[in-house]
C-alpha cells in the first residue's frame, strides 16, 4: 500500500471519530393544559422527564374540539408548533377520551418513530396502561422515555457500526501490508526454487559428460544428447535466476497486478524446468541401470545358450541324428549373443542392451524347439504300438457286434497315421520341431478318432432301436377312423361358428397322409437296422425326422378329433370368467350403494353390457368364441381402472367426511362457548345451511364443491373464534374501566359537570375527570396533513382500526 492510500484512510478514520462525538441537546417541553387534565405533580414530572431527553415536546389538552374531528385538531397543533422547533406533539381530547401522538415528517423525529402505525402502537403500549389506572401524566412520561430509548438505541447502533468500520479499515490496512509481504516472500521462495534447480542440474550434467568420455558408438551418442539437454536446462535456470534477482530489487515500487503477473510467469517457468529436469534424470537413471545390468545379462544368456548347445550335443550322441534345424536355431542365438558381447566390449553399453532382447528371444526359441524334439523322440516309438492296439480293439468290437462298417472306415484312419510315421521320423531327424509337432498331433487325432467312430455306430444303432419302438407304440394310439371324424365334424359344425373349424377337414387329410408316410418310413428304418444292412448312421438321422413328424401328426390328430372337447373347455372357461367379472361389477355397485355415492354410471353400464353380451353369445348357436373373448378382453382392460376409480372415490368421500366431522366438532365447541345470543343465531343459520350443502354434495359425488363448502364452514368457525376473543377483550376492558371509576370515585371529588375542574375521572362535556370513560372505542386518530403525521387511540381500547 502506497503512502497516499494510507493518508486517505487515516483522514477518514479521524472524520469518523469527529462525527461520532455526540452533541449536547437542550430539550424543552411545553404543557398547554386547557382541560386541567394534569395535576401539579404530573406537570412537574413531565417537565423533569423532558429535561433528560433529546427532542422538544408540546403537550396539549382540550375540553373538546367543537364538532371538528380530534385527529384534525391534533394535526393542526403539530402544524402550528412544528415551525417553533418542537419535534412531537401529544394531543388529548378529554371529551372524546382520545389521545394523539404527532411528529414532524422528514427529520429525526420521523426516523425514530417510523410511521403512523408505530405512533398508535406507542400509545397502546406506553400511555393506555398508565391511563387505565388514572396515571395520565405518567403515560405522557412513558411516551417521552420510549422515544428517547429508540433514539439512543439508534445512536448506539451508529457508534457500533462506525467502530466496526474503523476496525475493518485497520484490519484491511494490516491485511494489505501482510499480503504484500506474502507476495514478496513468495517471489523469494521462487528464487530459492530456482537456485535448487541450478544445484540439482549440475550433478546429472557432469555424470552425462563423464559417460560421453567413457563410452563409444551409439551409447556415446545417446549420452551426448542428454548432456546437451541438461546444459540447456542449466543455461535457462541461470538466466531466470538473474531475472528474478533483478526484479526483486525493485519489487517494493511495483503494483500489485504487476507482482502477481510476474509471480505467475516465474512460477510457470520454474515448474516447467523442474518437470524437464525430473524427466531427464529419470531417463539418465534408466540408461545407467541398463549399463549396470548388461554385464549380468550377457553372462546369463551365454549360460543359457551353452546349456542348449550341450543338450543338442547329448541328443546327437545318443541318436546319431543331424538335427539340422536345431543347429540353425542355436547358431542364430549364438550370433545374437556374439553381437551383444562385441557391443559391450566396445563400451557401447546401451546398444548391447538393445540387442539383449533379440538374443533372449533367439535363445528361448532354440530351447523350446530342443525340448519339443526331445519329447517327440520319446513318443515316436509308442505311436506304432498305439496304432496296432487300436486296430486290435476295433477288430474285437466289429467281431463281437457283427459290424460291417459300411458307413465308417476306421482302418483307413489308422493306415494314414501309420504312413505319416515316416514323415514324423524325418522331421525329428532334421530337428524341424514345428513340422514334427504338427504331424504328431494329426496322427494322435486319427488314432483316437478311429475307435470313437466305431463306438458311435453302436450308439446310433441302440438309440434308433429304442426310439423306433417308442414311436411304434405311440403310432398305435393314433386312430384316423373316417366315421369318428364325421361324427366329430357334425358336432363341431352344429355347435360352433365356422371360424373355429374351417380347417378341420384339411387337417384331417394332412394327418392321414402324414400317418401313411411315417409308417412307410418307419419300415425303412427297421430295414436299415437289420444285420444285413447296418445303415445305423442313416437310420438315426431318419429317426430324428420321424420324431419331429410325430409331433406334427399329434397336433393334427388332436385338431381333427378333439376340437369339440377343446372348444367346450374353452367355452366353460369363458363362462366362468364372465361370471367372475359380473360379480366384480356387482361388488363395486354394492360398495357405492353402501357409501351412498353416485358414480358416473356410463362406464359401469358399458362393462355390464359387455359381460351380459358375452354370456348371451355363449348360449346362442353357432357359438363364436372369438367374439366372446373380444367382449371379455374389453372388460378385463377396463375393470381395474373402474375398481381403482371407485376406491379413490370412496377414499375421497371418507377423507372429506373426516374433515367435516372435525369442522363440525369445532363449531359445536365454539357454539357452547358463545352461548345463545344473536350472533350465535346468525352463525347457526350459516352452519345449518353448510351442513345441508355438504351432505348433498357428498352424496352426489361433487367432492370439489363439498370441499369448498367445508372451507367456508371452517372460516365460519374462525369468525366465531374471533368473536369469542373480542368478547373476552371487551369484558376485560370493561372490568378495567370499572376499576378506574371506582378508584377515582373514592378520591376527594373536585367538581363535575362543565366547570373544567379536575375531578375523579372523565365525565360530561365540561372536561372533568369524574364519571366514566366516554369517547370512541377503537379510534386510531391517525392521519396526515401538510405539516405533520401521527396516530391516536382512545383510552378505552388500543384502537388503530383493530377489529374486536
Amino acid at each position: 500500500m502506497n503512502g497516499r492510500k494510507q493518508r486517505t484512510i487515516v483522514i477518514f478514520v479521524v472524520l469518523c471519530l469527529v462525527w461520532m462525538v455526540p452533541m449536547q441537546a437542550f430539550a424543552s417541553v411545553t404543557i398547554e393544559d386547557e382541560a386541567n387534565f394534569f395535576s401539579a405533580e404530573e406537570v412537574a414530572a413531565i417537565e423533569a422527564a423532558a429535561n433528560d431527553t433529546y427532542f422538544n415536546y408540546y403537550v396539549s389538552t382540550v375540553e373538546g374540539v367543537d364538532g371538528q374531528s380530534s385527529s384534525n385538531a391534533a394535526l393542526e397543533v403539530i402544524d402550528r408548533v412544528g415551525s417553533e422547533g418542537y419535534h412531537y406533539s401529544i394531543f388529548i381530547d378529554a371529551e372524546a377520551s382520545e389521545v394523539y401522538l404527532n411528529y414532524i415528517p422528514n427529520g429525526e423525529a420521523e426516523s425514530v418513530i417510523g410511521n403512523e402505525r408505530n405512533a398508535v402502537r406507542i400509545i397502546d403500549n406506553e400511555f393506555l396502561p398508565a391511563a387505565a389506572t388514572g396515571e395520565y401524566g405518567q403515560g405522557v412520561v412513558n411516551i417521552m422515555e420510549h422515544l428517547e430509548r429508540e433514539r439512543t438505541s439508534g445512536t448506539v447502533a451508529t457508534f457500533l457500526f462506525v467502530g466496526a468500520l474503523m476496525i475493518a479499515l485497520v484490519i484491511t490496512l494490516f491485511y494489505l501490508r501482510a499480503q504484500k509481504k506474502k507476495r514478496l516472500a513468495h517471489v523469494q521462495s521462487l528464487l530459492d526454487r530456482q537456485k535448487r534447480i541450478l544445484a540439482d542440474v549440475l550433478k546429472p550434467y557432469h555424470e552425462a559428460k563423464e559417460r560421453v568420455e567413457l563410452s563409444r558408438g551409439n551409447t556415446q551418442q545417446l549420452f551426448s544428447e542428454k548432456q546437451e539437454e541438461l546444459f540447456a536446462i542449466l543455461t535457462n535456470a541461470q538466466e531466470q535466476e538473474q531475472q528474478i534477482k533483478t526484479w526483486l530489487d525493485g519489487a517494493g515500487k511495483k503494483k500489485k497486478n504487476d507482482v502477481l503477473q510476474a509471480t505467475v510467469d516465474f512460477t510457470n517457468n520454474i515448474t516447467a524446468q523442474e518437470e524437464q529436469l525430473e524427466t531427464k534424470k529419470e531417463q539418465l537413471k534408466e540408461m545407467f541401470d541398463q549399463e549396470l545390468k548388461i554385464s549380468g545379462l550377457i553372462k546369463a544368456i551365454e549360460e543359457k545358450v551353452k546349456g542348449v548347445r550341450d543338450a543338442l550335443e547329448e541328443m546327437k550322441r545318443k541318436t546319431n541324428l543331424p538335427y539340422t534345424y536345431l543347429e540353425r536355431d542355436i547358431q542364430a542365438a549364438e550370433e545374437k549373443m556374439t553381437e551383444m558381447s562385441s557391443a559391450d566390449d566396445s563400451l557401447d553399453y546401451l546398444y548391447a542392451a538393445q540387442l539383449a532382447e533379440a538374443a533372449e528371444e533367439a535363445c528361448a526359441t532354440a530351447e523350446t524347439h530342443a525340448d519339443q524334439i526331445k519329447t517327440l523322440l520319446a513318443k515316436e516309438a509308442e505311436l506304432i504300438d498305439r496304432i496296432d492296439k487300436q486296430a486290435r480293439e476295433i477288430d474285437h468290437i466289429v467281431e463281437r457286434e457283427q459290424l460291417q462298417l459300411k458307413e465308417e472306415d476306421p482302418h483307413a484312419l489308422l493306415e494314414a497315421a501309420r504312413q505319416s510315421h515316416s514323415q514324423l521320423h524325418h522331421a525329428i531327424e532334421v530337428g524341424n520341431a514345428k513340422e514334427a509337432m504338427y504331424i504328431y498331433d494329426s496322427m494322435d487325432a486319427a488314432i483316437n478318432d478311429a475307435l470313437q467312430r466305431v463306438k458311435q455306430l453302436l450308439v446310433y444303432r441302440d438309440e434308433t432301436k429304442r426310439e423306433l419302438g417308442e414311436l411304434q407304440d405311440q403310432m398305435r394310439s393314433i386312430r384316423l377312423d373316417p366315421e369318428s371324424f364325421r361324427i366329430q365334424m357334425d358336432k363341431v359344425r352344429h355347435t360352433y361358428h365356422s371360424s373355429h373349424w374351417h380347417s378341420i377337414e384339411s387337417d384331417y387329410h394332412e394327418a392321414t397322409t402324414l400317418y401313411d408316410n411315417m409308417l412307410h418310413t418307419m419300415s425303412n428304418v427297421d430295414t436299415m437296422l437289420q444285420l444285413d444292412r447296418q445303415e445305423y448312421k442313416k437310420a438315426n438321422q431318419t429317426m430324428q425326422d420321424l420324431v419331429a413328424q410325430y409331433k406334427t401328426l399329434s397336433d393334427l390328430h388332436g385338431q381333427s378329433f378333439y376340437l369339440f372337447d377343446r372348444l367346450e373347455q374353452q367355452k366353460q372357461s369363458l363362462y366362468r370368467e364372465a361370471r367372475a367379472m359380473n360379480d366384480a361389477i356387482q361388488s363395486l355397485e354394492h360398495q357405492l350403494h353402501h357409501h351412498r355415492l353416485r358414480l358416473n354410471s356410463h362406464r359401469m353400464e358399458e362393462l355390464y353390457r359387455s359381460v351380459n353380451n358375452a354370456i348371451r353369445l355363449l348360449d346362442v348357436t353357432p357359438i363364436e368364441l372369438f367374439a366372446v373373448e373380444d367382449e371379455l378382453e374389453h372388460v378385463k382392460q377396463e375393470l381395474p381402472y373402474v375398481q381403482k376409480e371407485v376406491q379413490s372415490f370412496i377414499q375421497d368421500k371418507e377423507r372429506l367426511e373426516r374433515e367435516w366431522r372435525d369442522v363440525s366438532s369445532s363449531y359445536q365447541h365454539m357454539s357452547r362457548k358463545l352461548g345463545l345470543n344473536f350472533s350465535q343465531s346468525t352463525f347457526k343459520r350459516r352452519y345449518d345451511e353448510s351442513a345441508r350443502q355438504v351432505d348433498y354434495l357428498i352424496s352426489e359425488g361433487q367432492f370439489a364443491s363439498a370441499k369448498r363448502e367445508v372451507e367456508l364452514t371452517r372460516r365460519l368457525v374462525d369468525e366465531m373464534r374471533d368473536e369469542e376473543r373480542r368478547m373476552a377483550r371487551k369484558a376485560a376492558q370493561t372490568a378495567a374501566v370499572l376499576h378506574t371509576v371506582n378508584r377515582n370515585n373514592n378520591r376527594n371529588s373536585r367538581g363535575g359537570g362543565s366547570g373544567g375542574s379536575r375531578g375523579g375521572g372523565f365525565g360530561g362535556s365540561g372536561g372533568s375527570r369524574g364519571g366514566g370513560f366516554g369517547g370512541s372505542s377503537g379510534s386510531r386518530g391517525g392521519g396526515r396533513s401538510m405539516g405533520g403525521r401521527g396516530g391516536g387511540s382512545s383510552f378505552r381500547g388500543k384502537g388503530g382500526g383493530r377489529k374486536f
